[in-house]
């Protein structure tokens, strides 16, 4: 094809500035002007603008790596607006925002004719400025805006044919991604066309919005979905009409039904008080803070703390709700507000080499690993919540709660609702929600019933009932909570008695003696109170940062003569005066708070007469002396035992000669 007659009235322009440098003439548009210039400063040759940068076939491929979703968006659109103008011989082109050329759609003669004028224009080659001269591409990503260039127009020469008209492409963000140019002879160029290719690229623009803002959409509820899955409470999340639309597997897990649970399912299928939800959260728009849940599990309701909210829409109407539960594990909070115990003491804590002692803490141990019913008996004073302790977190419930109560405390109205829990609207005063029992907070765990004594005998009946179904009721209540817990009864008085007397139930003793623990008290394990005396100093001493004063034998000596109607809790406050007092050094009898003293002497005097204070301590004093060589004399008769009658033996344990062993022998009369 002769493309001389293509010339237009701008080709005089175009030799005048290319002649003389003038852009005087006012029919040059001010971006064509500036372009001319630009190039001019660049060296550019006007008669050439045929050596664009090229891409390698590698960094072709990766910028089409780069740009696929660009040109999956835009490729369907450049096909149909192809369509509409292959007649007039335009082809359709899509570049980067660097002016690199990815696409192409020709007809083939526009093609072949293109390739005569060896322009270099195909995929993979970049038309700026600063390589072919002023060109429409360019124009349109310098510009940002759509631009319609057309023959003498263009700087160099081999231009001149062809007309250009495109528009930007910009993504979600507004920031420049490509051009789409529409290129064709300038004879050829019609009305419409620029309408056409404006109309064009904004529909590829929204595309790429739309697809962007999905995009961020799967982002955004990919990540809300993470989180929803990977949280240790369970969530569930709910549609309008109260039908489960998500849930987590921690969800699943409280709810009892790893499997059963799908989307779909009605809240008040498996909320007993569903309809709470539904009236309240998705009814009002309210929404409530834990608050405790009865869970209506395949076998069993269990309760758990939920936390509820609406979901609005853009116009505030409530869309749904979402309902966050708490694990078993994390209910603490919940037996906290209620019930503040909490198990400290193990085995280890409990001090006595005795053989009472040693006996009661085998016993214990013993019936921590598979009884569900203990009774622990014993003075006041000689540690029986210690024992509870030990021996809830010697079990397998170690990890549960451990819930205590002393019925001897709780006024007789309310030992019930303390046991036992109460729903809404029992009484007045009480809470609007309702409360659960100190049963129900020690589901899982240990409930420590203190003074059990102390208990009403009507009580006692409700008492018995939970021990036998291992369920229990609420006040106000028909429905029958299961409760899986371990029962420990503690009571300082003869229960026997107490059955004599009317004041417990027999029926309720059988129930509770399956495992009884008697504690003994101080007075029967004299041998521990050196060993107690010690620890408690010692304990005193770190806690109060003072210097541990050294225990005279007279103070051992008192201690042991004394009857200890309090037992290890008398000797606990006896030592914590007795330091209150004392800076260190020793110890001594000094010490003996002034009551005990009175006391001790008064006790002694009733069993034989003493005229004064150092009378009696040389009593003690001989009393100890007693003691210790019975101590001795059983130690090496054990000792005989264990040797085989090898006094050598016996000697080097007791870290002494053979002679004092045989002396010691005869003196005991163990050797005639």
């Amino acid at each position: 094809m002769d493309v001389s007659g293509l010339l237009s009235d701008g080709e005089n322009n175009w030799k005048e500035f290319m002649t003389k440098g003038d852009t005087s003439f006012t029919t040059l548009r001010p971006e064509i002007r500036k372009s001319w210039i630009r190039c001019r400063k660049l060296g550019i040759d006007p008669n050439d603008g045929t050596s664009p940068t090229s891409l390698s076939k590698l960094e072709f491929k990766k910028l089409q790596e780069k740009k696929k979703e660009l040109i999956a968006i835009a490729v369907p659109f450049m096909k149909r607006l192809f369509e509409l103008i292959s007649h007039t011989g335009f082809g359709v082109v899509l570049t980067d925002e660097n002016g690199y050329i990815i696409e192409i759609m020709s007809i083939a003669e526009l093609t072949r004719e293109v390739a005569k004028t060896d322009v270099n224009f195909k995929p993979g080659v970049r038309w700026r400025e600063e390589d072919v001269g002023t060109n429409g591409i360019d124009l349109i990503l310098r510009l940002k805006r759509p631009y319609q260039i057309s023959g003498a127009e263009h700087f160099c020469r081999t231009h001149h044919p062809v007309s250009c008209i495109g528009a930007p492409i910009f993504n979600a963000e507004r920031v420049l991604v490509g051009s789409l140019i529409v290129t064709g002879y300038v004879q050829a160029v019609q009305e419409h066309t620029k309408a056409m290719i404006i109309a064009a690229v904004e529909v590829i623009s929204d595309e790429i919005m739309i697809r962007e803002k999905n995009k961020q959409l799967t982002i955004m509820n990919n990540r809300l979905t993470n989180i929803l899955m990977s949280m240790s409470d369970g969530v569930i999340v709910t549609d309008s009409s109260g039908r489960i639309q998500q849930i987590n597997p921690v969800a699943k897990r409280i709810l009892g039904r790893r499997n059963a649970v799908t989307e779909g399912t009605f809240i008040s299928d498996i909320f007993e008080d569903g309809d709470v939800y539904i009236r309240h959260v998705l009814g009002q728009g309210k929404s409530y803070t834990e608050k405790e849940v009865t869970v209506k599990t395949p076998s069993k309701k269990v309760n758990s703390l939920a936390t509820a909210n609406a979901i609005k829409d853009c116009q505030d109407h409530t869309a749904g709700g979402v309902i966050v539960l708490s694990p078993k594990e994390k209910q603490q909070k919940l037996i906290k507000r209620y019930a503040s115990t909490s198990a400290r003491f193990h085995f280890e804590n409990i001090i006595g080499q005795s053989t009472p002692m040693r006996h009661a803490i085998d016993l214990a141990i013993r019936a921590s690993e598979n009884a569900n019913t203990i009774l622990l008996e014993g003075e006041s004073g000689t540690g029986k919540e210690v024992f509870a302790q030990a021996i809830h977190n010697h079990s397998h419930r170690r990890k549960g709660p451990f819930v205590a109560i002393n019925c001897g405390a709780l006024p007789r109205e309310l030992i019930a609702s303390e046991l036992f829990g109460y729903v809404e609207g029992t009484f007045t005063g009480a809470k609007k929600e309702g409360r659960p029992g100190k049963f129900e907070l020690a589901n899982g765990g240990t409930i420590f019933l203190d003074e059990i004594a102390e208990m009403p005998l009507d009580q006692q009946v409700s008492l018995l009932r939970a021990l036998q179904e291992r369920a229990i009721t609420r006040i106000g209540s028909i429905s029958e909570i299961p409760i899986d817990v371990v029962i420990i009864c503690a009571t300082n008085k003869d229960l026997q008695s107490e059955i004599m007397k009317n004041n417990f139930r027999l029926d309720l003793y059988y129930r509770l003696n399956v495992i009884s623990i008697k504690i003994p008290p101080l007075r029967e394990r004299i041998g521990d109170i050196p060993i107690l005396v010690n620890s408690f100093i010692e304990s005193m001493g770190e806690r109060d940062r003072a210097n541990v004063p050294k225990v005279e034998p007279e103070v051992i000596a008192f201690f042991n003569a004394y009857h200890w109607p309090g037992n290890v809790r008398e000797l606990h406050n006896v030592i914590e005066k007795m330091l209150l007092y004392c800076d260190g050094g020793q110890l001594g009898i000094e010490r003996l708070p002034h009551d005990l003293l009175s006391s001790v002497e008064k006790q002694n005097s009733e069993r034989k007469p003493v005229k004064n204070r150092s009378n009696f301590l040389v009593h003690a004093r001989e009393n100890q002396k007693e003691k210790n060589n019975t101590d001795e004399r059983e130690r090496i008769l054990f000792l005989l035992g264990e040797c085989g009658g090898n006094v050598s033996q016996v000697a080097r344990e007791l870290g002494i000669n053979r002679s004092s062993v045989y002396r010691k022998l005869k003196r005991y009369k163990i050797l005639a």
